[in-house]
């Protein structure tokens, strides 16, 4: 039985999703089990880098620390973002793993990134898009090189969690009223997002539109406003964070270059990948507006399109390129499922749309796997020397012992790093854990 049967006639009406282990879970296995082994098997020379020392050491929880101060480092803002989850986990893994492995922090950052391509999966197929152009879409997020700074740098997994818990939200909520229990988990999934980090934001835009569109404002306030509430209540607890701000020209360019260069990241080529995306975009209009479901595709838009302004406010005075990594990643997981569901969409016949994202999954593989490739040899070269250096410390305590405290024995790649911390965590055992 194929997944979707419409249920009504209302456009708000909603798919009835029926999963097929054999047919949904069996491929879905296969590529994650693929994907996971391959993404390991990359990060495999990676190592703390930048900001994971932020929670490992400068903000580090320790023994010590009084329960005020406790919340205190909670709500601290890692410049403007929020990071409950991410310091919690990063204190849990340091207590449980120590610093003697990077393969814990960085496979952590690798489960949050397979977790949310499976979520824009799910969306997929609750919308009735065939389990072919869904599995393409998959295979392509999954393997999205041109984000791979998020996915191999451990610190990112709060980056990455404010929209994984945004998606999952939305499939949570993807539904027609009167499933309160699902709301209860959108809500809750949604606070998750916000105290992840910054990225949270557009992903609580992208519910409440959907929920609006779906089912009227009430059901929308409901499941988005105790997200709201705790976000302003942790910005006012914490602190609103630091950040550049750029003219509002520079920003409105830099939110527009961003959104070409994640098009470009699909399709290599941005000029033909906007044509290609406009297209479908346009045919799906003409032909079929009216079909239910598709909510969640206005919702995760008008996403990509608020966090990119964020980041052009932010970000354009300098502080950033819009062709950023880690922006790339983000709108790529948000991009490539709705191109899925308008090519579905807009193709006549199913062999069509089939043939028509087989190309594109194509294309866009053989430049991520390129750009995969890439990253993961030139990140791990260029931190090579400085792992060694504070590695050579570890073995040798005393040299570390006479530098001043405030010393940063590798202000390159580890700037947070002082001698006096660094001697601390050796001290503590670590790094031998």
């Amino acid at each position: 039985m194929g997944l979707p049967s419409i249920q009504g006639t209302s456009w708000r009406a909603r798919p009835r999703a029926h999963f097929s282990w054999i047919r949904d879970g069996l491929p879905l296995a296969v590529i994650l089990a693929v994907a996971f082994g391959a993404l390991e098997w990359w990060a495999q020379h990676f190592w703390f880098f930048y900001d994971d020392w932020n929670f490992l050491l400068r903000e580090r929880l320790g023994d010590e620390t009084s329960v005020g101060g406790f919340f205190h480092l909670l709500f601290l803002p890692h410049n403007e973002h929020i990071s409950v989850v991410p310091r919690l986990w990063f204190w849990a893994a340091d207590a449980l793993f120590g610093l003697s492995s990077y393969t814990p922090y960085v496979t952590a950052s690798i489960v949050v990134h397979l977790a949310t391509a499976v979520a824009g999966w799910v969306l997929l197929r609750q919308a009735g898009v065939d389990r072919f152009v869904s599995m393409l879409a998959l295979v392509i997020m999954v393997f999205f090189g041109a984000g791979a700074e998020n996915i191999f740098w451990a610190f990112q997994v709060g980056f990455m969690g404010g929209l994984m818990f945004g998606l999952y939200a939305l499939v949570a909520t993807n539904t027609a009223a009167g499933r309160r229990h699902r709301d209860i988990v959108g809500g809750a999934l949604l606070i998750a997002a916000v105290l992840s980090s910054g990225t949270g934001i557009p992903m609580l835009i992208a519910v409440a539109l959907a929920l609006f569109l779906r089912s009227g404002i009430r059901r929308a306030l409901v499941v988005a406003a105790p997200a709201v509430i705790v976000l302003l209540g942790a910005r006012t607890f914490g602190g609103a964070g630091g950040a550049g701000l750029g003219s509002t020209r520079a920003a409105i360019d830099f939110a527009a270059e961003q959104l070409v260069y994640t098009v470009g990241a699909i399709f290599e080529w941005r000029t033909a990948g906007m044509l290609c995306f406009v297209a479908v975009a346009v045919i799906y209009l003409l032909t079929r507006y009216r079909q239910v479901g598709h909510e969640w595709v206005l919702g995760v838009l008008a996403s990509a399109a608020m966090f990119a302004l964020l980041t052009g406010i932010s970000r354009s005075s300098g502080l950033a390129s819009p062709e950023t990594m880690r922006y790339l990643w983000f709108q790529g997981m948000l991009l490539i499922p709705v191109l899925a569901f308008l090519v579905n969409g807009s193709a006549r016949a199913r062999w069509i749309g089939r043939c028509g994202m087989l190309v594109i999954a194509l294309v866009a593989l053989n430049f991520n796997l390129q750009q995969m490739g890439n990253w993961t040899t030139s990140r791990p070269a260029g931190i090579a020397p400085n792992k060694a250096l504070l590695l050579s410390f570890v073995a040798n305590p005393a040299k570390l012992a006479t530098m001043p405290g405030d010393e940063q024995p590798d202000p390159v790649t580890s700037p947070q790093v002082t001698a006096k911390l660094f001697l601390e965590a050796i001290g503590r055992g670590d790094f031998n854990r």
